[in-house]
């Protein structure tokens, strides 16, 4: 009998825990993926998403960074994530006073703006986040210029000139051809390839460059060269690339720029018929 009733009490025991077990909440994976951290720049405060839309999106905008992946994982490539906006639990997950029709709208208006990309899936969808390697680097968002206004980087980057012209006349003798290194120095300094340097991420909403400091203003001079109309060209060629769907998601250097310039200038003239285009790029 006391057998019995051990055996009898053990099997009670497991009952309760399994009825208890079942009416716990499920673990959703989503608890998971959502740890750790990720990166806002900024400039985010400067964008159109945050200064004319609605503030609901940019909660949107932000619980789709949190959840997409910061790895590969699976099919699921880095910055990409599955998304079904259709559960009221997903949508609740953002906000209660977050409603369906917000995120559609603003998921249409953030693939116009080249912020995501979205492909059906089943039960759902997958967001890819344009970009996500870019903004999600920290190594994108250093300077070795911080909390100056622009009258102390000036004179930095006079103080900094002065500095390596001065370097480089007490090892003239050892150069042979110190003159052509001269220049390159006296280049740095270029006040037109400065407005440059800061205009572009500024225009393109970059973080900075993909490219080295060196590489970056090499392109920069090359493209000053080109254009007859100085910097004014230059910058009118990059506000074509932001105003092209599709460079304004691909150009991400003066590099990026160099070479695509004449496919830029010639999709805004509509003349790029699969041919090979033929475009006096010193006319901007």
């Amino acid at each position: 009998m006391v057998i019995q009733s051990a055996v009898g009490y053990r099997l009670f025991l497991l009952t309760l825990k399994f009825k208890i077990a079942s009416c716990l909440p499920i673990v959703d994976e989503r608890l998971f993926y959502m740890n750790g951290a990720f990166q806002i720049a900024r400039k985010s405060i400067e964008s159109d998403i945050w200064r004319s839309k609605p503030s609901s999106w940019w909660k949107i905008w932000c619980y789709i960074l949190a959840c997409v992946q910061h790895t590969d994982f699976k099919e699921l490539k880095r910055g990409q994530g599955f998304f079904n906006f259709k559960e009221i639990i997903r949508i609740k997950d953002i906000g209660n006073d977050i409603t369906y029709p917000q995120i559609d709208h603003m998921l249409r208006w953030a693939r116009q703006a080249s912020m995501l990309a979205t492909r059906k899936a089943t039960h759902g969808m997958v967001i890819s986040v344009l970009r996500y390697n870019l903004y999600q680097d920290l190594n994108n968002y250093k300077s070795e210029v911080k909390s100056e206004d622009s009258g102390e980087v000036e004179a930095k980057q006079k103080r900094n000139e002065s500095d390596n012209i001065n370097k480089n006349d007490k090892n003239v003798k050892n150069v042979k051809n110190d003159k052509e290194i001269t220049n390159v120095i006296k280049e740095f300094g270029n006040p037109d390839i400065n407005k440059l340097v800061e205009y572009f991420p500024m225009r393109m909403q970059l973080p900075k460059e993909d490219c080295s400091q060196r590489q970056s203003r090499q392109y920069w001079n090359l493209l000053l060269k080109e254009s007859r109309t100085g910097v004014a060209g230059v910058k009118w060629l990059i506000d074509l690339a932001y105003n092209d769907e599709f460079y304004k998601n691909n150009i991400s250097s003066s590099k990026d720029l160099y070479y695509k310039r004449i496919k830029i200038i010639a999709r805004k003239r509509g003349e790029h018929d699969g041919s090979k285009v033929s475009i006096d790029i010193s006319k901007i």
